[in-house]
């Protein structure tokens, strides 16, 4: 993993949680129910990645030129996304340790008299780190620097 980078113009994430719930039935009513937790979809809306974005996330590939390629073959990374819930007073941070972001679809306005700028939704999954299960970490502002060193060696600076 890289240092975490900042995600410039954030404007909306929306996290649904992925849970299957199954019901076994004995005795002519429900017997047993069992519930599987598979982490959360959602989408992330942002004013326009940047060309770094684009490259290091979507796998978008800048030639010599300087143009910017989109292949059919450009493979995706999965990233670790975190965020801070303003207004609260611990400062909550939490992380989704294994989000895949599909690529946005586009739409581009023309200009009228109002100034509305396009924005890029990103639809997204987070789903459990393969090695122990853990999908999202939730701390403080205080306790961040621990979970980074712990969580993520390679973050330290």
């Amino acid at each position: 993993m890289q240092s975490p980078q900042k995600i410039l113009g954030a404007v909306n994430l929306s996290l649904n949680v992925s849970e299957n719930t199954n019901t076994f039935y004995a005795d002519n009513k429900p017997y047993y129910i069992s519930h599987s937790f598979q982490g959360y979809s959602g989408s992330l809306t942002i004013a326009k990645p940047s060309d770094d974005f684009e490259q290091e996330i979507l796998g978008i590939e800048k030639d010599k030129n300087g143009n910017y390629i989109e292949k059919s073959t450009s493979l995706k990374s999965e990233i670790a996304l975190g965020f801070e819930i303003k207004g609260d007073l611990e400062e909550k941070r939490i992380w989704l340790l294994r989000v895949n972001l599909k690529r946005p679809n586009q739409t581009h306005n023309t200009q009228t008299e109002n100034v509305n700028p396009d924005t890029y939704t990103f639809e997204l999954n987070a789903l459990p780190r393969i090695e122990d299960n853990v999908i999202k970490i939730k701390t403080t502002k205080k306790l961040m620097k621990i979970i980074i060193i712990t969580t993520f060696p390679k973050f330290q600076n």
